[in-house]
């Protein structure tokens, strides 16, 4: 569990960025184990899933996280643009997201204080308004964080205990050492769409009725990991 701070945190950024490099530091072999057990049975599925998939194009089926903004979404709904298969290497890259999402989630829970709950890969059913047609209907909002503010009181300032919402939504994006380096320094209040992250974290937050708490988005660095 992560020690309380001899300067309180003073942005959620801060604070949960802390959590998650403590844990890692300071795993627990529990939370470990039973995340890579989930993955290594996700992983099989996965697998055998590409085997058994047609090698023809076929018509794209449509979720928040295909990294479109919801303007794209609509555009090739409309136009039911086919999609070719995900060569290997790229489902290699895939999956070591998956890997590093599932390290994210250990070292989470082995890092964080009393006070702090994170459900981990909740499945939704998204909203009425989401098209029917070639899109699932179904989704899977990777984090959704509780706290309780009484037992934060020695790591999180005032000033961020008054600000911070009890509950609040969060995406995990594992990328490239460029593509971190954007998300660290993009201001996705006036834009940075472009990979759809604002979109989905939207869609989940309505879902969830956190629209008003804002949320959280999580880069993973996949050279460092960072």
């Amino acid at each position: 569990m992560l020690p309380e701070p001899t300067n309180k945190y003073e942005t959620l950024e801060e604070f949960i960025t802390e959590v998650i490099a403590f844990g890692k530091e300071h795993p627990n072999p529990d939370f470990y184990a039973e995340q890579f057990g989930e993955l290594a049975n996700e992983l099989q599925f996965s697998i055998m899933q590409d085997a058994k998939a047609p090698t023809e194009p076929q018509p794209r089926i449509y979720r928040p996280s295909a990294n479109l903004s919801c303007q794209g979404i609509s555009h090739f709904i409309q136009e039911q643009t086919p999609v070719k298969p995900i060569p290997p290497s790229a489902r290699a890259v895939l999956r070591m997201g998956h890997t590093l999402h599932a390290e994210t989630y250990a070292a989470l829970k082995s890092g964080a204080p009393e006070g702090v709950r994170g459900l981990v890969e909740v499945g939704i059913d998204l909203p009425s308004w989401w098209p029917k047609e070639h899109a699932k209907s179904t989704g899977t909002i990777d984090l959704i964080f509780y706290f309780e503010k009484d037992l934060l009181t020695n790591y999180l300032t005032q000033e961020l205990l008054d600000s911070l919402p009890d509950k609040i939504i969060a995406d995990v994006k594992s990328t490239s050492f460029f593509g971190f380096k954007k998300m660290k320094t993009e201001d996705y209040n006036v834009g940075g769409n472009d990979f759809g992250y604002v979109s989905q974290l939207a869609i989940y937050s309505e879902v969830e009725n956190t629209l008003d708490s804002g949320a959280l988005l999580i880069g993973i660095n996949r050279n460092s990991p960072q």
